[in-house]
């Protein structure tokens, strides 16, 4: 008797679980959606990726190109700096 009612409730159980498992709400649907949906928003040109060129970029402002290049050169090759040094202490030490 006491093994046919654990049989019934592991069954029960199984049922459950499976039933859980098999569900999904609409969040687990539409998961990713909003970040797709900024990274087409965000895209300059939808067509760039597709019909690409090779093409160097012809003009500009020479001023405000060379100041982007300086720029970039500056922040982009300093690495920051430490604030503090930080110290772990395992044990007594």
């Amino acid at each position: 008797m006491k093994r046919n009612l654990i049989a019934a409730v592991l069954i029960v159980a199984t049922g459950f679980i499976q039933s859980g498992c098999a569900s999904q709400t609409t969040t687990e649907t539409n998961f990713g959606d909003a970040v797709r949906e900024v990274t087409t928003n965000q895209t300059y040109d939808l067509g760039a990726s597709v019909f690409s060129n090779s093409d160097p970029v012809v003009g500009g402002d020479p001023y405000q190109l060379e100041n982007v290049i300086n720029t970039h050169r500056e922040r982009s090759s300093q690495p920051s700096n430490v604030g503090s040094e930080i110290r772990i202490g395992i044990g007594n030490r």
